[in-house]
């Protein structure tokens, strides 16, 4: 999914989340980064043109700004939507600091924003009966009750240890569940230095990578199948200008076989277009 995000883009979707957010009854402190990020947007129109080559690091920061006011847009939309989310999961993932690499003491932030994330995406791609619970949300596809693991990967070096802790996750559960796997910290920075094919190559490399490793590893018999996530935002130009690209990486592997998983995998699998419909229409309030 590509499309082209503007700073009004930003602006109208960062304000829509602050609103759903405040309505919800989270707290929003001052200097918490969803407000410093639609306060970056607001500094970002009024400068009228950003110049990614000369202005390197505020294009950095305005690109996680971006990134940040998508998130919480998507999160906002679906809060009395779904059973379980508390105000004290959305205050932590409110927190944290303006760039992940800066978030040196605790990743907990930015966690608990995937979690959330994917509690959303779940809900838009049609599946009512969503959770929040072990091992981190709860789902019903058709007559079966399964999990999912959502895990955040901030580096290479750091993914067998996120797929070990989420398939032990799931195997406590004593059924089958799936892990959603957010790979930003890892396709980022490839694409900063190396642009999108390189980024969307190694994106479904890791994804694979993953899978294999689940498979290697025995977790097979619980893990039914992972899904892996990653958004890249850039500069491009149009007519003259830079604009934000925005482009979803999602691809799934399925894991362990058997005609008892056949239905579960089938009704999951139709969901993608549901997904992909829904936030088109969502992207498309904010235009």
């Amino acid at each position: 999914m590509r499309f082209t995000w503007t700073e009004l883009h930003g602006l109208r979707a960062g304000s829509l989340a602050i609103d759903r957010l405040v309505k919800f009854g989270a707290r929003l402190r001052p200097g918490s980064r969803l407000l410093a990020s639609v306060t970056r947007v607001e500094r970002a129109i009024e400068r009228r043109t950003v110049d990614p080559a000369k202005d390197g690091d505020f294009a950095y920061r305005l690109a996680e700004s971006h990134r940040t006011i998508l998130e919480f847009y998507i999160i906002s939309s679906a809060l009395n939507e779904v059973v379980g989310v508390d105000e004290k999961r959305l205050s932590l993932a409110l927190s944290g600091h303006d760039l992940p690499e800066e978030d040196t003491l605790t990743t907990g932030a930015r966690d608990a924003q995937f979690e959330l994330l994917v509690t959303a995406l779940v809900h838009h791609a049609g599946i009512r009966d969503v959770s929040v619970g072990e091992p981190d949300i709860r789902i019903k596809a058709e007559d079966r009750c399964f999990g999912i693991a959502a895990k955040r990967v901030s580096s290479r070096r750091q993914l067998e240890k996120r797929l070990r802790n989420a398939s032990k996750q799931i195997r406590r559960q004593d059924d089958y569940g799936l892990i959603a796997l957010n790979l930003d910290g890892v396709i980022d920075p490839i694409y900063r230095l190396h642009g999108v094919e390189r980024a969307r190559s190694a994106f479904h490399s890791l994804v694979l990578e993953s899978h294999d490793f689940i498979e290697s590893h025995g977790y097979s018999g619980h893990v039914a199948g992972l899904q892996g996530f990653a958004t890249i935002l850039g500069w491009e130009s149009a007519d003259g200008n830079a604009v934000m690209g925005l482009e979803v990486l999602s691809h799934s592997h399925w894991v362990s076989p058997g005609e008892d998983l056949d239905r579960m995998r089938q009704f999951i699998a139709g969901r993608g277009v549901h997904l992909q419909d829904r936030l088109a229409h969502l992207f498309n309030l904010c235009a």
